[in-house]
Parts: structure tokens; C-alpha cells; sequence
């Protein structure tokens, strides 16, 4: 696939993300809200990184560049790590089964939750899964250096969407919550710079 089309293709893809119930309605007490919306967005979070997840452990079997290797298992620990910190904060995410490409599983069954607050949180959680699939689907047709200019452009798109969700969740929920959301956008920050220089490097060995 031509780099640039496979690159909007990712673009549109990304565009879809689970959506955030409301939780502040109805007779819930104070407290109790402020729970039920940390556990939201916390979801939201927890979907993004299992795409990170997946996509990089495709990713870490398959590039050729070394330096693009180590960038992808790098992001399957730490954002593994993500993961496990914010089941540890939201028990009630271990509904919602990792997403493993090496074992099989399905992201769209598995990114369904059985706690789905709204018919549409599930729609677009449902939409969500679906994107991944066929990102990973788009990437597998990929061979040889195309595949590292795929993972590379597929993670700058992703990285970006990451960023804009965190700083729109930033004063949101609880403090505890918060302070995940601040150590996340600067490991993101430190993400896309590191993809910068991926960038470079993919761009010199075509050269």
C-alpha cells in the first residue's frame, strides 16, 4: 500500500475512540460520581493502550530497522505498565480482556465491556475495536522497510491522538486519577520525540 494513503487510512481510523458515558447523572452521591467518571476515562485510557499493545508486539517480530525494534518493545512494556496501573486504580477494567495479537484474540471481543454504561459507549467502543483490526490487517500487508514507514507513521498518528485525549482529560476526575494522566502525557511527549528521530533514521537508510 502506498505509504501516504496507508498513512490516511490510519488518520481516519484513529479518529474513533471509545466514547465516555455520563456518570454525573441520576441519584449517585457525590463521591460515588467522581468514581464512576475516574473509571471512564480511565477506560477510555485503558482501550488506548491496549492498542499500543497490540500494534507494537505485531510491530517488534517484523521491522528490519534496529533502532525502530527497540522503540517497539519499549512500548509494549511500558505501556503494559500503563495498563497494569490503571486496573490497580479501576478494578472493574479486568472486564475488559487485553487485546493479544500473538495469541489470537480478537480486539473487537475483546475491547467489549460487559459494564458498557450506554448502547452508545458500546457503539463506539465496538467502532474503536473495529479500527484496530483493520489497522492491524493494513500493516500486515506491509513487507520489509514498508512495514517499518507503516508502524512508524501508524505510532505519530497514535501518539498525537493519545496527547489531545490526555490534556483534554487533565482537572478531570480525581487527583489520584490526575496524576496518572500528567505522568502519561510526559512519557507521550517523550514518545513522539523519539519517533522524530525514527523518522530521520527510516528516511536515511531510503536515502
Amino acid at each position: 500500500m502506498n505509504r501516504r494513503l496507508f498513512a490516511t487510512t490510519l488518520a481516519a481510523a484513529l479518529a474513533a475512540g471509545p466514547a465516555l458515558a455520563d456518570h454525573h447523572s441520576g441519584d449517585h452521591s457525590d463521591k460515588q460520581q467522581t468514581r464512576d467518571f475516574d473509571a471512564s476515562l480511565a477506560e477510555a485510557l485503558a482501550f488506548g493502550n491496549q492498542a499500543e499493545i497490540a500494534v507494537s508486539e505485531l510491530a517488534k517480530d517484523r521491522v528490519q530497522t534496529p533502532q525502530v525494534r527497540d522503540f517497539a518493545q519499549t512500548m509494549v512494556q511500558e505501556h503494559t505498565k500503563v495498563l497494569n496501573r490503571l486496573e490497580e486504580f479501576a478494578p472493574e477494567l479486568t472486564d475488559i480482556r487485553r487485546v493479544s495479537v500473538e495469541s489470537g484474540d480478537n480486539p473487537t471481543a475483546s475491547a467489549k465491556n460487559k459494564n458498557a454504561h450506554s448502547s452508545m459507549e458500546q457503539i463506539w467502543t465496538e467502532a474503536a475495536a473495529r479500527c484496530l483490526n483493520k489497522t492491524l490487517e493494513g500493516m500486515k500487508a506491509e513487507q520489509g522497510l514498508d512495514f517499518d514507514w507503516a508502524y512508524v507513521n501508524q505510532q505519530c498518528f497514535a501518539h498525537t491522538k493519545m496527547l489531545s485525549e490526555l490534556e483534554a482529560m487533565r482537572g478531570q476526575g480525581s487527583e489520584e486519577f490526575n496524576q496518572i494522566v500528567e505522568d502519561a502525557v510526559a512519557a507521550t511527549k517523550k514518545h513522539k520525540q523519539k519517533l522524530d528521530s525514527l523518522m530521520t533514521i527510516l528516511e536515511r537508510r531510503e536515502g
